[in-house]
């Protein structure tokens, strides 16, 4: 019995900790990047792979709108739009948004955001 409860609890700390959220987005075919300020501080391997990068240092330190068309499909800049969405007083749970690749290409996108304070 002992045995089985230090499996749970070993389960309970890996939930607790930065390690399973390192799995589960490292891992995730989705594209995830994190924003401080609205700068992106860390993206996983989907997204570097999904918007053209070649590596994550290169996708780090930009803003959503940089690798965005000018003009999303409603005739807003993407700029002002971004600012919009997330000056609001809540985010939407998702929505549609027109990116653009390293490359120029369009691609459009559910955007799910999720507004979350942590400590690194």
């Amino acid at each position: 019995m002992e045995e089985k409860d230090a499996g749970i609890k070993n389960i309970q700390n890996l939930f607790k900790s930065k390690e399973l959220y390192q799995i589960l987005i490292g891992n995730s075919r989705d594209g995830i990047f994190l924003t401080k300020k609205s700068q992106i501080f860390y993206c996983n391997e989907a997204a570097v792979l999904i918007f053209g990068f070649t590596s994550k240092e290169k996708f780090k330190g930009k803003f959503p709108f940089d690798f965005s068309p000018e003009i999303q499909p409603d005739g807003t800049t993407s700029k002002e739009r971004t600012q919009q969405l997330i000056s609001g007083s809540h985010l939407p749970q998702n929505f549609y948004w027109k990116h653009a690749k390293f490359d120029g290409t369009l691609l459009d996108a559910k955007v799910m955001p999720i507004a979350k304070t942590f400590k690194l």
